[in-house]
């Protein structure tokens, strides 16, 4: 697992506190990611495999 915070260019440090990446292998039994209440809102971009099953993909 790799993980790191980096903090934005000046020009967006008054509206992004930290960018933060993480990267890992997923792997049954344990696929989720647990994110704990920061207080702070969040924008997560995920560039890899769908993590959700197929039946959960919908809106309906």
């Amino acid at each position: 697992m790799r993980y790191e915070e980096r903090r934005p260019d000046v020009k967006l440090q008054p509206f992004v506190k930290w960018f933060w990446y993480l990267e890992r292998t997923y792997a049954e039994p344990d696929s989720r990611e647990i994110i704990w209440p920061d207080g702070c809102h969040e924008m997560i971009f995920h560039f890899g495999l769908c993590p959700f099953p197929k039946k959960s993909q919908t809106l309906n």
